[in-house]
């Protein structure tokens, strides 16, 4: 992967599934020929694991990882603009958003998982940055409301997790609440051992 690959962090996913992805991956193993919308996809590997076990996929980075992808459609595109997309209600059965939210100030990530609630018929697998994280340790904006909160790592920060965009990081309860002001009901919920925020999500009707 190139250097200016990686200016939205390290692509974890291409060398491994975390216990967010393995969920996902255990609930698709289920039935066959369900779909799912990977946004923030990268390299592609976990959208790669879902569709060798069936699940129809659909890729989406804003950055263009075309290349890396043979037999999934991939599209390249910022994720804000799926709220300006015709995309028809339910049109997938899940959405994957990995360490994706937290590129966006706190508008926009609400404006985008408003719209995701409409696409996805059953459920969102979801993760963001915490603020508790060691990435936070390197981030300047640590003490302002999350509302107003998107600012750059410090250099140091930048070079240590190839971060080099804005970011928005989150306290567990502040991330809680967005999903919950969004539109989500939340069935599982749980910070990791390196200080991530995960949800399993489905869309209140």
């Amino acid at each position: 992967m190139t250097d200016s690959e990686k200016q939205f962090g390290v692509d974890i996913a291409a060398t491994r599934a975390d216990d967010l992805d393995k969920l996902l991956l255990t609930e698709l193993s289920l039935k066959a020929g369900l779909s799912v919308l990977d946004i923030g996809s990268g390299a592609g590997g976990q959208s790669k694991r879902m569709h060798e076990i069936g699940a129809k996929v659909e890729a989406l980075d804003i950055q263009d990882y075309s290349k890396y992808y043979a037999d999934i459609p991939f599209t390249c595109m910022d994720a804000m603009m799926i709220s300006a997309l015709d995309y028809a209600k339910g049109q997938y059965d899940y959405v994957l958003a990995q360490r994706v939210i937290h590129y966006l100030p706190y508008s926009e990530a609400y404006r985008l998982l408003s719209a995701l609630g409409n696409i996805t018929g059953t459920a969102l697998y979801i993760s963001v940055t915490g603020i508790e994280s060691d990435i936070g340790k390197y981030y300047s904006d640590i003490t302002k409301d999350v509302h107003s909160r998107f600012s750059k790592l410090e250099p140091e920060g930048r070079e240590l997790f190839s971060i080099s965009e804005s970011i928005c990081l989150y306290s567990r309860d502040e991330f809680e609440t967005l999903l919950r002001k969004s539109g989500w009901s939340i069935s599982k919920y749980w910070t990791s051992a390196f200080g991530n925020h995960k949800a399993i999500a489905t869309p209140i009707t």
